[in-house]
């Protein structure tokens, strides 16, 4: 949390003008956004999963019920005066009445399958995107998948299915178009399991333990994690001090577990995640905005939709890659 000084409307023009202020105005249809700001978070953010990984074993762990409110806050004051150590629970202390907190509620679903082929080897399968009802865009993991070749998938205690995959077409690398013999949404329950971060070393006996208490639409290979920490009881304390509440969708792709190795950061290639801020959401952060409220986006998957949103909005198209460069050169400095 990044607090900054002022704690009225008057108080907060002025922590803006003199450059203390949270959020960057952009003056876009969709209110705020921090472009730049996202790769210093996500750095902080995987330095504080090793501490924890370290500290704890991993995180999500399968034990006893975890305080998530208890959790520590590191709360940085925007001058650079000081630094506190709070509680999540004390997050309240550091927002005003009409702030707008904007969460991803994308819910992680058991994207990993196991199978095998007529040979009897081995083959694992992450799902990636659903095509249509039979069909899906996936990571295989296995010897000779080439097209044709037929997969019998397992239950998560490793006996037959009954439900038979496959390949229907080979895509760049380990990608492969999969079709399966019956629609397998209700069948995810019990074939599929959660592809896990690998700072988590143990299987979850709750999946529960790895959603976002607000998740609804399914379809992320990965939680956002940032909002792990919230609980029924802080958002109603939010909601008694009148802060607002709203959600945005980013569906978290498998590349999120994708180590960093080129040399360049531009290097680094991922794929592209599907994301909404919808209309109505939009049309709610510029109310909170135009009445004086501070947008907090809740994680890294939150800013990056907003950032989009918001460069759309202004006209700026293309790959975010590319708009980067745009920006480090200057072009869109005036926009």
């Amino acid at each position: 949390v990044v607090h900054r000084e002022g704690g009225d409307r008057q108080g907060r023009a002025g922590a803006a003008q003199a450059g203390r202020a949270v959020v960057v105005d952009h003056d876009l249809d969709v209110g705020d956004a921090v472009v730049g700001v996202g790769r210093r978070v996500a750095e902080y953010e995987q330095a504080v999963r090793h501490i924890r990984a370290r500290a704890r074993g991993g995180c999500c762990q399968t034990g006893a019920p975890v305080d998530l409110e208890g959790e520590g806050l590191l709360v940085l004051h925007r001058d650079g005066s000081r630094v506190e150590h709070r509680r999540f629970k004390d997050l309240g202390d550091y927002l005003e009445p009409g702030d707008i907190l904007l969460a991803n509620d994308s819910k992680v679903f058991p994207a990993r399958l196991y199978g095998r082929k007529p040979s009897g080897g081995k083959v694992e399968i992450l799902l990636l995107e659903r095509l249509d009802p039979f069909t899906w865009k996936a990571i295989v993991g296995g010897k000779r998948l080439d097209t044709g070749k037929e997969i019998l998938l397992e239950d998560r205690d490793g006996s037959p299915s009954g439900t038979l995959a496959t390949i229907a077409g080979v895509l760049e690398g380990p990608q492969r178009i999969i079709r399966f013999d019956q629609p397998i949404d209700e069948e995810l329950e019990h074939l599929g399991q959660t592809p896990l971060p690998p700072y988590i070393h143990e299987p979850l006996e709750d999946p529960g333990r790895y959603q976002t208490i607000y998740a609804r639409p399914l379809g992320s290979a990965a939680a956002p994690t940032a909002g792990l920490h919230f609980t029924g009881d802080l958002l109603f304390d939010l909601r008694g001090r009148r802060v607002l509440f709203d959600t945005c969708t980013l569906h978290v792709g498998l590349d999120t577990f994708k180590p960093v190795e080129a040399e360049e950061i531009e290097d680094h290639n991922i794929h592209s995640e599907w994301a909404l801020l919808a209309t109505e959401t939009a049309r709610r952060i510029n109310e909170a905005k135009l009445a004086g409220g501070s947008l907090i986006a809740i994680g890294t998957t939150a800013m990056r939709t907003l950032e989009t949103a918001a460069l759309r909005s202004a006209g700026i198209s293309g790959p975010l890659a590319d708009i980067s460069q745009r920006d480090a050169s200057g072009e869109t400095s005036n926009i």
